[in-house]
């Protein structure tokens, strides 16, 4: 089961002005049904849900796991200082790294309950019943208030309820603890972007970019603000970067062809 979680925003408003050129061209009618799936697919990604699950006493190394289809990851020997390497099934399939718990050291009975309580929230999460899932991460944070994989998927959470304000408290609380936490960084430029404030987003976009230059989504993501600021030039460049690392990426081509028809250059923005 996949564990990434996509936002569908709205229609691009830079793109409507395309069908009005289109009903203007009689030579051009009959591109409106493609120009119109364009229009339709136009969308955001949020970065994975983490699971983690953690056993023994090390305090340092290096763990790896992790179910591509799941992305559960199961670490044997250190939990203090390892990093994690998880492999969610998600657009570009990057891992989350960081301390396995934040904050006071967590006893091993205690982080057991945390893996457990996180893996059920996802499974609800998966489901879409993302009440449900918000609780079973407030129970894990009942236990560590400061575990910023169950900080970051109860924002994850919050967003898909559309609720962005409350979203972005959550992935700010994630930040906090790890202020390179990839993830969090796309999850509140999203977030920023959804209530209107392009500008800032693509700063936290940045952000995610400094951290890894070849993240798809965050590319992605700065095409589609950079697009709704009617920046389209530049947008597509932005759609081309993550098309270069995943030629099939529907995200960006749909957001490169929606960039196209504005642009006037209908016979690209088709193909």
């Amino acid at each position: 089961m996949s564990l990434l979680s996509s936002a569908v925003a709205p229609a691009p408003r830079y793109f409507l002005g395309a069908i009005d050129n289109l009903l203007d061209c009689p030579g051009l009618i009959s591109l409106i049904g493609i120009s119109a799936v364009l229009l339709s697919l136009c969308v955001l990604s949020l970065p994975s849900v983490y699971a983690q699950t953690q056993s023994g006493s090390a305090t340092s190394g290096e763990a790896k796991g992790g179910s591509a289809t799941n992305g559960g990851v199961t670490i044997t020997g250190t939990c203090n200082q390892c990093t994690i390497t998880n492999a969610p099934q998600a657009t570009g399939g990057e891992a989350a790294s960081g301390a396995a718990t934040s904050g006071n050291a967590v006893g091993q009975e205690a982080t057991s309950s945390i893996s457990t309580l996180v893996d059920k929230g996802n499974a609800l999460f998966n489901q879409g019943n993302y009440d449900q899932a918000i609780t079973y991460y407030d129970k894990a944070l009942g236990i560590d208030p400061n575990n910023k994989y169950a900080l970051y998927n109860k924002g994850n959470a919050l967003f898909n309820q559309g609720n962005y304000d409350q979203a972005i408290t959550y992935f700010d609380k994630a930040l906090a603890i790890d202020p390179n936490y990839k993830e969090a960084l796309i999850g509140k430029g999203i977030s920023i972007g959804n209530l209107g404030n392009y500008t800032q987003a693509i700063q936290y976009y940045d952000k995610a970019l400094a951290i890894d230059p070849k993240d798809e989504t965050a590319l992605n993501n700065k095409g589609d603000a950079l697009a709704y600021q009617g920046d389209y030039t530049q947008a597509i460049q932005y759609f081309d970067k993550a098309l270069a690392i995943d030629p099939n990426f529907k995200k960006a081509l749909n957001g490169k062809g929606a960039a196209l028809g504005e642009l006037g250059d209908y016979t690209q923005a088709i193909l």
